[in-house]
């Protein structure tokens, strides 16, 4: 069995535990509320994180050894903190914006894979420029603990430029991929 396999197997799997877990979250009342379901969801979901952009990577690109090596690093290093800031194994307060900050590093450099910005030209180019841009205003806000109220504007502006970047870089690069393919 290949590591694509594996990786999309536990991918499920963690997405169905991921599942339950928030179904159970929903179904216990406030009376009843166990912290400890939280931090499995938390370290589930920073879990899935890892493994959804390991298997994107694997399964629909095909990068370079140090862009693989980079994903591959940088998931397993989201995974290993976001077990420990679940747990409170790293100060949950202090370090939470760290593991969001990596989570969206993290997932720039898995979009940037998939639309293939390295070796793309062109309109792909501009748009991995402002997927960079924007996300790199995202890790920055959180690293700097901003929370200034006129912020708060500019960081929905460039949410919505990565993600409308990062799907138009996708059906843009779509069709290339499909032609190298055949």
């Amino acid at each position: 069995m290949n590591i694509k396999k594996i990786i999309g197997i536990l991918t499920i799997v963690a997405t169905l535990t991921m599942l339950t877990l928030v179904v159970l979250l929903l179904l216990q009342g406030t009376i009843e509320f166990k912290a400890s379901m939280v931090q499995l969801a938390m370290c589930n979901f920073s879990v899935l994180i890892g493994l959804s952009g390991l298997y994107l990577v694997e399964s629909h690109c095909t990068p370079n050894r140090i862009s693989r090596m980079s994903v591959w690093g940088l998931g397993v290093f989201v995974m290993i903190l976001g077990t420990l800031v679940s747990f409170n194994l790293i100060d949950y307060k202090s370090s939470w914006n760290f593991l969001i900050a990596a989570g969206v590093g993290y997932i720039t450099l898995v979009q940037l894979q998939l639309i293939n910005w390295d070796e793309s030209k062109s309109l792909v180019k501009v748009l991995g420029l402002l997927l960079i841009l924007s996300n790199m205003f995202i890790v920055v806000y959180f690293l700097a603990k901003l929370s200034i109220p006129d912020l708060g504007i500019v960081l929905d502006i460039t949410v919505i430029t990565s993600v409308f970047s990062f799907l138009i870089g996708m059906i843009i690069s779509n069709p290339k991929k499909e032609k190298a393919h055949q």
